[in-house]
């Protein structure tokens, strides 16, 4: 139809620019149909007209990279465009690329009206993250529409290292240098052959090059035949590795073998992010806007061999310690030992301190306890860090014929000699006195339970406080008998509830941004049906639109947790078919949509009863995707 509107112009405008005025037979000259001001309408009807058929958008697929020369800690941003589409596109997926580690970012697309005929731009965004050093090349992308396929060109990067020291020296062999090359991670021990339960140095170290390595915790060691410590130790090294610098992250911690024979330490894993650089193409400012991006990553160490050699027989009073270690004891009345004997009376306290230090592992180590019928014992006080363990313990002398703290012994295997050493403290010389008539000492468990029995205890009697207890027992028997009391403990009780479970949905609110705003989604769409019947009252058709696409856009967002801005209607379509929504409800999400975009952007006429008519499909839309969308 235009093509024969724009011929039919093509030959009447020439003519209309040549055709003379003609003249009546009486009167002034009249201008016929012909005249200046009818080509003048003619020509902008032509120009109005030609372009929707002579400059519309015919279809192309392209591919674009935002750089062709980057290096190892650089993104390179490919993206993806069909022109001239008017409907969805369907995803693109690339296929395995020598040399990158592909991320679809995620669609774009542009809607652009000119003169009524929309034209869409469809855009797919890859992030390539390079995997090693040289030239690579994209290959040409296919994509298939309406039964005709569309070929992108070829494009070839160039991925170079990113420090000056070049990966292959002169006269030395051509390597081909990776990101293995550039971050790893080793892992030894030390010594390589031990006893069971001797400290063993567990080192890990991750070398990085040229890149930017975050990590997400220390690395991770599951315990197969030894026990490990709880810590580890962290600094920051550089070292030279087969001629090349490097930045060293070392952890050490200690393990412990618990049986003996050949083993494997191993293998170990930590995981981090690899932080990239966006590339831009702009010379003047260089890496001034450049954004950054994040690859997660997993490092692994090959597992470490470790001998394990076993003990030879034990004494009896061996609790497991190898090592080097350190045994102390002393007694008295601060648990000191003065220059002579410690002067004591019966039933007054002495101080048993005992004290362990060494190399070896404290936790786990057991020091000897301390038993003599002829003292009355406490449980002991114990204070333990890596490097020590102390017990103080209480005991009280029950006779003036004890003359001396037993001595105590502790036993332990010394890995260097390769057997058992005992060391031994005390015995600790006492003096005990006798305590003044009337003052014997009487301690629980020594006396005759009999005996006490028969006596009459000297009992002090308070009637004060035998009063207030009575009357206390009396008022709460007559509280926990009134039903007000038990109902004001339910309300209490509720209310503790309530606050809880309010405590535990706001931290949900603040933690769960998917929770939130699906939570959230319902409350939103109602303070924009408000601004819609403003809209729809005023007869507005352009805001009425546009609040009603934000209102429906925002909340298939809000309750599929996608980002608003990239939200399209084949992604839409894909989610809801997932979980069986009704085509019909479909379709009139699809028409909501379409009659959006005219009237948001071509302007098109529509009436009241027709605004009234998707308010109302809309108000049902929304209370049934309430109920599918939770």
């Amino acid at each position: 139809m235009w093509i024969g509107i724009g011929r039919y112009l093509s030959f009447v405008i020439p003519e209309c620019f040549y055709r003379e005025s003609r003249t009546c037979k009486s009167g002034p000259p009249i201008k016929t149909f012909g005249g200046d001001e009818y080509c003048l309408l003619a020509l902008c009807v032509l120009v109005i007209l030609f372009p929707i058929k002579l400059f519309a958008e015919d279809t192309s697929f392209q591919a674009t990279v935002n750089s062709n020369k980057v290096s190892l800690q650089d993104v390179v941003e490919l993206t993806l465009t069909v022109h001239g589409v008017k409907g969805d596109v369907p995803m693109i997926n690339l296929p395995a690329l020598d040399g990158f580690e592909a991320r679809f970012v995620g669609p774009s697309t542009k809607l652009t009206i000119i003169n009524g005929v929309t034209s869409n731009e469809h855009s797919f965004i890859y992030n390539l993250f390079p995997s090693k050093v040289g030239h690579f090349q994209i290959p040409s992308l296919s994509l298939t529409l309406d039964g005709q396929t569309y070929h992108t060109g070829p494009m070839d990067i160039e991925v170079t290292s990113p420090s000056a020291q070049p990966a292959n020296p002169p006269g030395g062999n051509q390597t081909e240098e990776t990101i293995n090359d550039k971050v790893f991670m080793v892992a030894s021990v030390s010594p390589q052959q031990v006893y069971v339960g001797q400290k063993t140095k567990l080192q890990i170290k991750v070398y990085v090059k040229d890149l930017s390595l975050q990590l997400a915790a220390a690395p991770s060691l599951i315990p197969n035949g030894f026990t490990a410590d709880t810590s580890a130790t962290m600094n920051k090294t550089k070292e030279i590795v087969n001629g090349m610098s490097y930045e060293a992250l070392q952890f050490e911690t200690n393990i412990y073998p618990t049986r003996a024979g050949d083993m494997m330490v191993g293998p170990l894993q930590v995981n981090g992010d690899l932080i990239y650089r966006t590339k831009q193409n702009d010379d003047f400012f260089g890496d001034l806007f450049a954004t950054e991006q994040r690859r997660p990553i997993a490092l692994h160490a090959s597992a470490v061999p470790l001998h394990v050699l076993s003990l030879p027989s034990a004494p009896a009073d061996f609790s497991g310690a190898v090592g080097p270690y350190d045994f102390k004891a002393s007694v008295g009345p601060d648990g000191t030992v003065g220059a002579g004997p410690t002067a004591v009376k019966v039933g007054d306290p002495l101080t048993l301190h005992m004290s362990l230090t060494g190399r070896g592992r404290i936790k786990g180590v057991t020091l000897p306890a301390f038993v003599n019928s002829q003292f009355k014992i406490y449980d002991p006080q114990v204070k333990e860090d890596e490097n020590s363990k102390t017990i103080e313990q209480v005991i009280i002398p029950t006779s003036q014929n004890i003359t001396e703290v037993p001595a105590v012994s502790f036993s332990y295997f010394d890995p260097q000699e390769g057997q058992y050493r005992t060391m031994t403290q005390g015995p600790f010389p006492i003096k005990v006195l006798a305590q003044a008539p009337g003052q014997e000492f009487k301690a629980w468990g020594f006396v005759d339970k009999t005996k006490m029995a028969a006596e009459k205890p000297f009992v002090v009697k308070f009637d004060w406080v035998q009063k207030l207890a009575t009357q206390a027992l009396h008022r709460a028997k007559v509280t926990v008998r009134n039903w007000k009391f038990w109902v004001l403990i339910s309300l209490a009780g509720l209310a503790w509830l309530s606050w809880k479970i309010w405590q535990k949905f706001q931290l949900r609110l603040a933690n769960d941004q998917a929770f939130a705003r699906r939570w959230r989604a319902d409350s939103k769409a109602k303070g924009l049906f408000k601004q819609t019947r403003i809209y729809l009252q005023q007869n507005n058709p352009k805001e009425f639109y546009s609040c009603l696409h934000k209102t429906l856009n925002d909340y298939l967002a809000d309750k599929m947790h996608l980002p608003p801005a990239g939200l399209t209607l084949h992604l839409v379509e894909t989610r809801l078919k997932d979980i069986s929504v009704d085509p019909a409800k479909l379709e009139i999400i699809k028409n909501l949509f379409d009659r959006c975009d005219l009237a948001r952007f071509a302007s098109a006429r529509v009436s009241l009863d027709e605004m009234t008519g998707d308010f109302k499909k809309l108000e049902e839309l929304i209370g049934y995707l309430s109920k599918i969308l939770k």
